[in-house]
């Protein structure tokens, strides 16, 4: 199993709150047109490339991405997690407990770019 996550003291002391989506965002998603433009493979490899182009992803796996993308485009539990992150993140480091079980952490950069506040 693996779990995607992300430091709860980062969460609580740097993320910024999400600003919602724009008209334009807002229009493309309600009117669907978004969906239609994932039709295209240039749009898909798009929203891949934030993430290394999904590179080392089996393509069973992406098929599994681009499902949960066009599902979350205006999930509104999605919206509330990002403007609850700080709070959830707080939460969690209130009441830090260990594993019960050995668990590896693994981290990467994010495509290279360096970031201190990240890797603290």
């Amino acid at each position: 199993m693996m779990l995607d996550s992300g430091s709860p003291e980062y969460y609580y002391d740097f993320a910024e709150t999400p600003v919602r989506g724009g008209l334009m965002n807002q229009l493309l998603i309600k009117t669907c047109v978004l969906r239609m433009l994932f039709h295209s493979e240039s749009v898909i490899e798009s929203s891949r490339s934030i993430r290394n182009g999904l590179k080392f992803v089996p393509d069973e796996l992406k098929k599994t991405d681009l499902v949960a993308t066009l599902l979350k485009l205006k999930n509104a539990n999605i919206d509330d997690e990002l403007r609850q992150s700080k709070t959830n993140a707080k939460i969690v480091l209130d009441d830090k407990k260990p594993f019960p079980f050995p668990l590896t952490v693994l981290t990467s950069d994010y495509l290279g770019i360096k970031n201190d506040v990240w890797n603290q």
